[in-house]
Parts: C-alpha cells; sequence; structure tokens
C-alpha cells in the first residue's frame, strides 16, 4: 500500500469522529450521567484502534503491522477531530459536544480549553498523520523530528493542563473522563525513549571555521539569555514575589499570568523548571560553537513544548471567557512589547532547532555521539 494510500484511509477513519459525535449528542441520558459517558469514551477509543487493522494495516508487511505505536496513534488521530468539534463546541459555533463538556471534562470551558483543543485538532492531528504514515511504510529516520516535536507539544500541554484542571476553579468537578487523558501522558514518553533509542545522523560539529555562524550565534545566544531573564520574571510573578517589580509586572505587563484558572501559573512554572535549564544549555552551546545530537533533540522538544505553551497562553487575552481584569488591552502602551516577546519565544526556538539539525546533517555522516 502506498503512503497515500494509507493516508487517505486514515483520513477517512479519523472523521468518522464527525457522525459519532452528532450521533452521540442526540442520547439525552449523556447529559447526566458522566460515568457512562467515560465508558462511552474507553470504548469508542478502543474500537477505533481495533478497526485500525482490517482496515488500514493489515495490507501492511508483516513487521510493519506489528507496530503498536500505529493503533495507539491512530486513536489518538481521532480524538483530534473530536477536539476540533470541542473547540467549535466552547466558543459557540456548534453545540454537538455540550453534553461532554457538561459531563466529561468542565474545565475545558475555558479560553485554555479552547486553544489547546485548537491546537491539538490542527497541529497535533496533522502530526498523527505524518508520523502514522512513516511508521507504516518503515521510514522511520525521516520521522524523527516531527516525533520529537509532536512529544514536546502534547508534554508541554499536559504538564499544564493537568494540575491546572486540579488546581483552577474546576478542581472540585473533576469527572471520570479525567482519566482520559491518561494514555496522552504514558503513550508519548514511551514512545519518545524508543526515538531516542537509536542515534541522530550527522556528528558533533563545530562551527568555529566559519565566520557566517559568528552572526547566528551572537543572536541566538541574546536570545536564549533574555528568555532565561523573561522566565525567570514570569516565574516570580505567579508565585507572587513582594518585591515591586513583580507586583508591577503582573499588573501592568501581563495581567494574565494571574489567572485564576491558574493554567498560566503552572505554565510559567514549567518554563522555569524546563525550559530555563535548555536555555541555558542551548546559550553555553552558542558560545563553544559545539552542536552535538542532544543539542539537536532538545532543541526540537524544547520548539515543539514553547510552541504549544504560546500558542495556548498568550491568546487568551482576547477571549471573552478570560475574566476581564486578566485581559490585555491592545492599546495598552506595554502590548507590542509584550506581544513581540511572546511571538519571539514561540518562533525563535524553531529557528534554532532547524539551524542546529541542518548543521548536524551538514556535517562529515558518522553517528553521532550523544554528550
Amino acid at each position: 500500500m502506498s503512503p497515500t494510500q494509507i493516508f487517505i484511509r486514515l483520513f477517512a477513519l479519523c472523521l468518522t469522529s464527525i457522525p459519532v459525535a452528532v450521533g452521540l449528542s442526540y442520547l439525552d441520558v449523556l447529559m447526566h450521567d458522566h460515568l457512562l459517558v467515560f465508558i462511552i469514551g474507553v470504548v469508542v477509543c478502543s474500537f477505533v484502534a481495533y478497526i485500525s487493522y482490517p482496515l488500514i494495516f493489515k495490507h501492511l508487511t508483516s513487521a510493519n503491522r506489528h507496530d503498536p505505536y500505529l493503533y495507539l496513534f491512530t486513536f489518538f488521530a481521532w480524538t483530534t477531530i473530536i477536539d476540533i468539534q470541542l473547540a467549535m463546541t466552547i466558543d459557540g459555533h456548534i453545540g454537538v459536544l455540550n453534553f461532554y463538556l457538561e459531563q466529561g471534562e468542565r474545565y475545558l470551558q475555558s479560553a485554555y480549553g479552547s486553544l489547546i483543543n485548537w491546537w491539538d485538532g490542527t497541529v497535533h492531528f496533522s502530526l498523527y498523520m505524518y508520523i502514522l504514515v512513516q511508521l507504516a511504510t518503515a521510514s522511520t529516520a525521516t520521522c524523527r523530528d516531527a516525533s520529537l516535536y509532536y512529544v514536546g507539544s502534547i508534554m508541554n500541554s499536559l504538564f499544564v493542563f493537568l494540575p491546572g484542571n486540579v488546581t483552577g476553579p474546576y478542581g472540585t468537578e473533576l469527572k471520570a473522563s479525567y482519566l482520559l487523558n491518561v494514555p496522552f501522558c504514558i503513550v508519548p514518553l514511551t514512545y519518545l525513549a524508543r526515538v531516542l533509542s537509536s542515534p541522530r545522523s550527522g556528528a558533533p560539529h563545530s562551527s568555529s571555521s566559519s565566520a557566517l555562524h559568528w552572526p547566528l550565534r551572537l543572536f541566538f545566544f541574546l536570545f536564549f539569555s533574555a528568555a532565561t531573564v523573561f522566565s525567570t520574571i514570569r516565574v516570580l510573578t505567579v508565585f507572587r514575589s513582594t518585591l515591586p517589580f513583580f507586583q508591577w509586572w503582573g499588573a501592568e505587563i501581563e495581567p494574565f499570568l494571574l489567572d485564576t484558572t491558574t493554567y498560566p501559573q503552572w505554565q510559567a512554572t514549567v518554563n522555569a523548571l524546563y525550559y530555563i535549564p535548555f536555555f541555558l544549555y542551548a546559550a553555553v552551546a552558542m558560545l563553544s560553537g559545539r552542536y552535538s545530537a542532544t543539542l539537536a533533540d532538545c532543541s526540537v522538544l524544547a520548539a515543539g513544548a514553547l510552541a504549544q505553551g504560546g500558542f495556548s497562553l498568550f491568546p487568551t487575552v482576547f477571549y471573552e471567557r478570560t475574566a476581564s481584569q486578566f485581559r490585555f488591552a491592545p492599546s495598552s502602551p506595554y502590548f507590542s512589547s509584550v506581544a513581540a516577546a511572546n511571538l519571539a519565544l514561540f518562533l525563535v526556538p524553531h529557528l534554532f532547532a532547524l539551524y542546529v539539525t541542518r548543521t548536524l546533517r551538514a556535517a562529515p555522516s558518522t553517528k553521532a555521539k550523544r554528550t
């Protein structure tokens, strides 16, 4: 079976989530029984993974069709189309999944909940489709970066989303469907371990011999230094530092960081715990001019994570679901600077990942040693 045929069949299977969601919306019992919503979620997702074998993967070679991630990512991809419908329901465009927002995951009824569903239904769906086609055709070497980007993105989402659901205003209203997030925590981590178990092509490389690298290295060094300071200010702001500077920052510069949904606080904390160490590691690498497979892998993971975090955080300032005191009006004198800083934190890690991975690919084709 050709990659195009695999893609078409996967896409068609994912689209079946639309009539399934519409059909379930007519079951009045689902508006009153959260356990039944959870059970149906488990049964439907399991069934999707099961039927993917006779519909798609049965026709692959024996070695390929036994890969468990084919089936796991197929039902993950199927759920992303559900997520698009959830995002549209949250934003008031359709009403198909109101029953799920009421008896499934009520905490999704927030600006953050809407944005992560839009991200799932677009970016994650595209990544699932690409990775699945590569896995089905035994082209795993070509999807390493896409896999790392996906893991970084979804794990950032879960590191913020899951604790935010517990500590936010819906913490006392958790229902059984909260457990539907468990596979999305476990599977990406096991898949990451498999991806990292094979070495990245390209040797550790020094750019010191080329003057063309110096401007880029200086730019990235300055960016990661600034990102470290920016992330430190954010985390001290959300931890309610009593120093006047951080109180001013929370009141005037980024009021959305103090949103009572607590998602921004968790994102700032994740940035401090995971991304500041990466920023420092990348800054040192730019000073030394040494590029390794580890740096390349970390840069792609970070690009995915920071993109998802940026998309789900800053745009909440424009949503009506965000309380007025936490919105950030475009008329504010600080708006342009804050928007530019958030846009840079979204875009520059992608440029850095592209720069490092291309530099390694241009190096002599020997096996990279992980440092």
